[in-house]
């Protein structure tokens, strides 16, 4: 006799990629890439993000998404906000850079310590 073999569907993976989700702290996103390791989520109003996929805990969502017009618009934002925070960490006063000594003062101030230590020891002697 034989035995019926029941074929074991594997379960749907949740997240896959494209799916709309929804996370606690980040609100409404794409998920963009998805491996063993790593979860990425576009999220419409914090950017990308990478998670660990064991850890996350997200929620899929009915939501539709930016339309192509606001998703351009906020790219253009974010990149405009970029520009202005790697503008403001250059206008961070830094040290002025030190400055190289020429053949002429290295000289000098070789010949000023030998003087200086010739002077020491004559009064080292006179003492």
């Amino acid at each position: 006799m034989s035995t019926p073999t029941s074929r074991v569907k594997a379960p749907a993976t949740f997240p896959a990629t494209g799916d709309r989700v929804q996370h606690e702290q980040y609100g409404v996103g794409t998920v963009t890439m998805l491996d063993v390791y790593h979860t990425v989520i576009d999220f419409d109003a914090h950017g990308l993000r990478r998670f660990v996929t064991d850890r996350i805990v997200v929620e899929r969502t009915d939501d539709p998404g930016p339309t192509a017009a606001e998703r351009r618009k906020t790219v253009l934002l974010r990149a405009k906000e970029e520009r202005a925070r790697v503008k403001a960490a250059a206008l961070v006063e830094k040290p002025p850079p030190r400055r190289r000594r020429n053949k002429a003062e290295r000289d000098a101030d070789a010949a000023e310590t030998l003087a200086d230590a010739a002077a020491e020891r004559r009064t080292e002697t006179l003492v």
